[in-house]
This record gives structure tokens, C-alpha cells and sequence, in this order.
């Protein structure tokens, strides 16, 4: 939590032991504190409601940070065999590489190598175009690099 949400809560907390000490002194009745700490729980809902909106439709600085770096996903494949679709997605344009590579770290297939613009793409690979073993599969951007693993079966 951030430290005026921190801050708020806090102050409803003081603010309604306040009116109970003035309540059991005997300055207000039961009905008037009821209503001063309902009057304090709807100030609160309406505050986090408020901010959860602006955040949830991008009206503050509340926004989640967008992802700065490229994104490789997959159905998870425990062993792979024929055709599989490899996805990923990139925040903006850049020089995308994809590569295969073996367990030794040597390259065994170039799927791309090219600038592309922003987006999500599907990448299909026939895995028969390689010895059954286990390899990775690793996307290169200007500033990330992310790999998983696969096991190829054919």
C-alpha cells in the first residue's frame, strides 16, 4: 500500500476513536456516533473506489508500468512433435531474433532474425527439421533475452 493510503487509514482510525472517547464521555449519543462512523467508512469506500477506477480506466498514476521487454510464450509442451506454434509478443518496434538451440548452446535453427514492429506473433516450427533431444528456444531483443525450454520427440 502506498503511504497515503497508509496515511488515510490511519487518520479514520484516529478519528473514530475520537468520536467513541465522546461518545462514553457522555458528549454524544450512540445514535450520533453511529452516524459520524458510517459518515467515515463511506468517505473511505469512496476514496479507494475512486482510485481503483482512475487506475482500472487509466485516468492516473496508478497505471500498471507497461511490459519493457519482449514476451515468449507457448502451450506448454512437455515433448513436441511435428508442428507446434511458438508466441510472442513485443512492447515496440525492434530487432527480433528467435533461434532453436541445443543443450551445448549451439544454434540449430534460425526461425527469425528481422525488426518488427510492436505486436503479438504466432511463430509455427516443424520440429522434425531436428534430432529428437532436448533444446531451448530463446527470443533476443535490443534489451532482453528470454529462453524455456524443449523437449523434442518425433
Amino acid at each position: 500500500m502506498k503511504n497515503s493510503n497508509w496515511f488515510i487509514i490511519l487518520a479514520a482510525i484516529l478519528v473514530t476513536a475520537a468520536v467513541f472517547i465522546l461518545v462514553e464521555a457522555g458528549s454524544l449519543g450512540l445514535t450520533d456516533y453511529l452516524g459520524i462512523a458510517a459518515l467515515i467508512g463511506g468517505i473511505i469506500a469512496f476514496y479507494f473506489g475512486y482510485r481503483f477506477l482512475m487506475a482500472y480506466f487509466g485516468k492516473t498514476k496508478m497505471d500498471v508500468v507497461p511490459t519493457l521487454y519482449a514476451e515468449l510464450r507457448t502451450y506448454e509442451y512437455e515433448v513436441a512433435t511435428g508442428l507446434i506454434t511458438l508466441y510472442f509478443s513485443v512492447p515496440e518496434k525492434d530487432k527480433i531474433r528467435l533461434v532453436i538451440s541445443d543443450v551445448a548452446g549451439n544454434e540449430a535453427q534460425v526461425l527469425i532474425d528481422q525488426n518488427l514492429d510492436a505486436g503479438s506473433y504466432p511463430v509455427e516450427f516443424d520440429t522434425k527439421k531436428l534430432d529428437n533431444g532436448t533444446y531451448f528456444y530463446e527470443l533476443t531483443t535490443s534489451n532482453h533475452r528470454n529462453s524455456k525450454k524443449l523437449i523434442i520427440r518425433n
